[in-house]
């Protein structure tokens, strides 16, 4: 959830706000559970996410993957990266990588709506 709408129910849901979800989406693929999950009491939680509180990066994930995702998670949504630049980067990482065995599909973002299109 986007970190601002924790006080303020009225702030809109937005492209920053997905990219927000993306970026924690992609830590729980490098952590291989969900965020904060030790956490038991949700409004210190969510007070914390609120001022700038993320998870630990998780010990050998690669660096590129981290810096991606922790761009994801800023608390200033003008901040964030658009979907083309989150794509970018993905990309870049698959290209760069030695033992890349995952099958691609065609990806592309559309640039005037800065949407993800995926074609299988």
């Amino acid at each position: 959830m986007e970190p601002k709408r924790i006080l303020d129910r009225n702030f809109p849901y937005t492209k920053s706000s997905d990219i927000y979800s993306f970026g924690v989406l992609m830590w729980e693929i490098s952590s291989g559970c969900p965020p904060f999950k030790s956490s038991d009491n949700i409004i210190t939680l969510g007070l914390a996410i609120n001022s700038g509180t993320r998870e630990t990066t998780i010990s050998g994930t690669p660096e590129e993957y981290k810096e991606l995702y922790k761009k994801c998670w800023k608390q200033e949504p003008e901040q964030r990266p658009a979907i083309s630049e989150v794509l970018g980067g993905l990309e870049r990482m698959v290209k760069s990588s030695d033992n890349n065995t995952i099958p691609t599909s065609k990806m592309e973002a559309n640039r005037d709506d800065d949407y993800l299109r995926i074609d299988s």
